[in-house]
């Protein structure tokens, strides 16, 4: 029969593709069975709506439906696959319902941003069209489907048979939809599970730091006490790279305005600022909760301001909303909170990445009252899906179709770099605009990035690819705006640091005790543990300070290639010194990062 034959090929070619994302995205085994089953349940349901098409609707029209049915069952599948492929490939993370529809009407810069892996997305590509020209031509032969249920529709309607389909259609979404537990392993997994309810787990998540431990610290944190409560604004510029600031030593001026508060008496330009990972995701949450765990229950830096009666506003470009759940991660502290999905809400006509967005909303914000306010502000013009306006093009060519590998080194660098130039002048505007409203007295002012950006470096571009420099190595600028010089107290203990130390500097610097569930210290107290860690897909790294020169060790999973680096800023020194570096040393960083990822066999 046909309809066995397509049923029998269908349940192959899924289970054969679902095969190739378990070895490809190192997705969990279970995902196989799991998608088989999914798969099945929805041929079951084409089956039964065609039943009953052909049971109660003419010859003619009961066809076509059959057709339409099957057809647009087999189109929406492979779509769903090419879409958890592509995204996969090129985020690290499957492509959801909420974030394709938000993207529709932006679509084209969308496709211009993702770093396409050609090649194998080709490869896939014509694996589906070849299915699919081998499934089409069986439904189109319509007449021998519609026999087929007609030979069935009599039968079909036996008490049995609907107590067994009304059976199956209720327990199914209650164990795949409904149940928690169930949600949770398969909707990382699973590419048509993930396209609807998919929130971001990163793949190692670290237990350490999580549960009870922050869920009691954040309970037992005091309320209302008593300090100067400096307003803190968080600025966080996304994919923004420390080496591409003028004040890093970058051959052109991208960052004026950047430069000129680094370079003020009471600033704090700190330098071997690493990111945890190269994504946005990991790194704004390990921001906000000192941790290097993902986990709705960790105490941010917000929710500590938020018991002692600050106001909590987040300003936000992009969409934090659909992007994998990331503002459920932010909590119920927050008093205002806008991103770009808001703004094009109020304007379609702005898109969500528009930095312009951040600087509107705060020249309509309040002025500052007697009551501290707590800023998180998020900008993209650094990314490469950010807004940009030709007005700060300076360097040519930078124009591009697509951010590929084989995209011109100097055309990314260009295009990077004006991104750089706009991003420097918004700040400036937002930094006005605070200043009118009264929110820079007295204040505490946080510059720093999610991540970096490769541009071409180990052959890679944009991020979330590997923990190489290019990608981690980000900015930290410190203002305290209520003195006018340097806290003599306050000097650098480290000579290097990472994001889960932004929380704890800003508690240092208002003088109120830090959570113990935070891993991060404050950049102006002595660190007591000797590594920080960084992880993105198969790459995992450790970086220590060893007789005044700063180290990355990296070891890849996959291929289980080890490579050291001294991180010298002036020479953007690349070469693997694995053979070169005492091997017990080398042996402590190893054990030390696979213990603490928990790879050791």
């Amino acid at each position: 029969m046909a309809i066995k034959r397509l049923a029998v090929f269908t349940l192959i070619i899924s289970a054969i593709l679902i095969t190739v994302f378990y070895f490809k995205f190192q997705i969990r085994l279970r995902a196989i069975p799991v998608h088989v089953m999914i798969i099945s349940y929805g041929m079951l349901f084409v089956y039964y709506i065609s039943i009953l098409s052909a049971k109660f609707l003419s010859k003619k029209i009961a066809t076509l439906l059959i057709a339409f049915f099957f057809i647009g069952f087999y189109v929406f599948i492979f779509n769903i696959y090419l879409g958890f492929f592509i995204a996969h490939q090129n985020w690290g993370h499957p492509l959801t319902f909420n974030i394709l529809i938000v993207y529709l009407n932006e679509i084209d810069s969308l496709l211009n941003a993702l770093p396409f892996r050609m090649t194998k997305t080709l490869l896939f590509l014509a694996f589906s069209v070849v299915s699919m020209v081998i499934i089409i031509p069986i439904i189109l032969n319509s007449k021998t489907f519609f026999n087929e249920f007609l030979r069935v529709k009599d039968s079909f309607f036996t008490k049995k048979s609907i107590l067994t389909g009304i059976g199956l259609y209720i327990l199914f979404p209650l164990l795949f939809f409904n149940i928690e537990w169930m949600q949770k392993r398969v909707s990382t997994d699973d590419p048509l599970v993930a396209f609807f309810l998919y929130e971001f787990t990163p793949q190692n998540e670290i237990a350490k730091g999580t549960g009870q431990e922050n869920y009691l610290a954040k309970v037992n944190y005091p309320e209302n006490l008593k300090f100067n409560k400096k307003n803190v604004i968080l600025i966080l510029c996304d994919a923004l790279r420390y080496d591409h600031l003028s004040s890093s030593g970058y051959i052109r001026n991208t960052s004026p305005f950047l430069d000129s508060i680094s370079s003020l008496q009471n600033a704090y330009n700190v330098k071997n600022f690493f990111s945890t990972s190269s994504r946005s995701f990991i790194g704004i949450t390990n921001v906000l909760s000192s941790n290097y765990s993902v986990a709705h229950q960790n105490f941010f830096i917000h929710d500590l301001l938020k018991k002692q009666d600050y106001t909590i506003n987040f300003i936000l470009s992009g969409d934090h909303t659909n992007f994998f759940g990331l503002k459920k991660y932010y909590g119920k502290s927050i008093d205002f909170y806008q991103d770009g999905l808001n703004a094009t809400k109020n304007n379609p006509q702005v898109s969500i990445n528009d930095d312009l967005n951040i600087i509107n909303t705060l020249k309509k914000y309040p002025e500052s009252n007697n009551k501290p306010s707590f800023f998180y502000l998020h900008y993209m013009s650094s990314h490469q899906l950010g807004a940009f306006n030709p007005d700060y093009k300076v360097y040519e060519p930078s124009k591009h179709k697509n951010f590929l590998k084989t995209t011109p080194k100097h055309i990314l660098i260009n295009d990077y770099d004006n991104r750089m130039t706009q991003l420097d002048d918004y700040l400036k505007q937002t930094f006005l605009v605070l200043g009118k409203k009264g929110y820079l007295h007295n204040s505490i002012v946080i510059i720093s990035s999610d991540h970096g950006q490769a541009l071409g470096e180990k052959g890679m571009v944009s991020h979330g690819n590997s923990t190489y420099l290019s990608e981690t190595l980000i900015p930290l600028i410190v203002l305290d705006y209520s003195n006018g010089k340097l806290n003599t107290k306050h000097k650098l203990k480290s000579n290097f640091y990472n994001q889960l130390d932004i929380a704890p500097t800003i508690t240092d610097l208002l003088n109120v005790p830090k959570p113990n569930s935070w891993r991060g210290y404050s950049i102006f107290t002595k660190r007591t543990s000797n590594y920080i860690f960084q992880q993105e897909k198969n790459y995992y790294s450790c970086v220590w300070s060893e007789n005044g020169k700063v180290f990355q060790y990296m070891y890849n999973s996959k291929s289980q290639k080890e490579e050291l680096f001294n991180i010298n800023l002036k020479k953007k020194d690349t070469i693997n010194l694995i053979s070169s570096l005492n091997e017990r040393k080398i042996l402590k960083a190893k054990d030390t990062l696979l213990d603490f990822y928990n790879l050791k066999n």
